[in-house]
């Protein structure tokens, strides 16, 4: 069974990818994922490989783009997070894109990071991830659903 710090992990993956909570019936079935004997990195890349990640998240979108989206779930846009903090990030995932890195490998490492001890620079992206977690976590107790609209309107 998981414990508490990959059920945690597990909801910012779902965060950082989608945006969204994953509800009841979803984040069962990552959770079986992790009981079968995956590693979070494996979640992670199995959520990066499904076609609502591949097609609904950033398909047709420019690399430049799917920067700016996956940075837009962690608050880091322009109003809502510091000059440094969005600069830093874009940096980061434009570099490890260049290296051919997946969006799983790349989100796992950032959620890493953002739930150890990150640089001051990023407290508003870790107090932002932490709150859509506890959003998340009281949602997907009792509710389900399969549209991504609906589970990212949850956030």
């Amino acid at each position: 069974m998981a414990n508490s710090s990959q059920i945690d992990l597990t909801y910012k993956l779902i965060i950082g990818l989608f945006d969204a909570a994953p509800g009841k019936v979803n984040l069962a079935s990552l959770l079986s994922l992790l009981d079968d004997g995956l590693t979070l990195p494996q979640v992670s890349n199995v959520l990066d490989s499904t076609l609502l990640f591949t097609q609904e998240v950033i398909g047709g979108l420019s690399q430049a783009d799917q920067v700016s989206m996956i940075m837009s779930h962690f608050g880091l846009t322009e109003g809502q997070s510091t000059g440094n903090a969005r600069s830093l990030a874009r940096s980061y995932f434009t570099d490890r894109l260049k290296a051919g890195d997946s969006w799983g490998q790349i989100i796992y490492d950032a959620i890493v990071y953002l739930s150890g001890k990150p640089d001051a620079r990023f407290d508003n992206t870790v107090t932002l991830l932490n709150n859509k977690v506890l959003v998340a976590k009281i949602y997907s107790q009792s509710y389900s659903d399969e549209n991504l609209i609906t589970l990212k309107s949850i956030l």
